[in-house]
């Protein structure tokens, strides 16, 4: 990523559980259920979605998710597009997406900074140098983003009293499951000194969002 210029960078703290801020991360429905803009992707449109999924170091990798892709964004850069979402602990979401020459790393990562408080932080690197003209836009666009994410979890969060225990049923759950299994794995290995065993096997998850 050092040697792409960064086009857009945005952060915002707040209170929340560190949990479910990363969860954020790796929900699939997230993205399309929480980030609708007109200019992103109306919050009326559904389809059916299918990724591959494969484990990779500390986390675990989705492929294949451009042609499913229904945001107007993914369109720009041509459809001969290839796009992958990694997931690695203990909480980085690195999607990148590559047409012909085109580059796009977009980086978003959750920090603890104390308990009970999160910084959430988006940063995007591109291929494209004249982009970076764009990067005021861009940035407050990235926020924008942020604040929608802050928003939900401070829902949650007004919920806390009222929580039931976290239940992970189907396919679009799967990778939550996963992140508190990889999480578990790297602590095992941690307390025993050893190897992290990464409990994700690849295969096909489909949902419809």
């Amino acid at each position: 990523m050092s040697t792409l210029p960064m086009i857009a960078c945005s952060e915002i703290e707040l209170k929340t559980d560190y949990d479910q801020a990363v969860l954020g991360l790796v929900d699939p429905a997230h993205v399309p259920m929480i980030h609708t803009a007109w200019w992103w992707r109306s919050s009326d449109r559904r389809r059916v979605k299918t990724k591959h999924y494969a484990p990779s170091p500390f986390g675990f990798t989705a492929t294949a998710a451009d042609r499913f892709a229904s945001a107007p964004a993914y369109r720009l850069v041509g459809s001969e597009r290839e796009v992958t979402i990694e997931f690695r602990l203990p909480s980085t979401r690195v999607e990148r997406v590559q047409s012909g020459g085109f580059r796009l790393v977009n980086l978003t990562t959750v920090t603890p900074t104390a308990p009970g408080h999160v910084v959430l932080r988006n940063v995007i690197y591109s291929s494209s140098r004249p982009m970076r003209l764009l990067y005021p836009v861009l940035s407050l666009l990235g926020r924008a983003f942020l604040e929608q994410d802050a928003r939900i979890l401070r829902l949650i969060d007004a919920d806390a009293s009222t929580r039931q225990p976290l239940l992970f049923v189907g396919s679009p759950d799967q990778p939550s499951a996963w992140y508190f299994q990889c999480k578990m794995a790297l602590s095992r290995a941690s307390l025993q000194a050893g190897a992290f065993i990464n409990p994700v096997r690849a295969g096909v998850l489909r949902w419809r969002t």
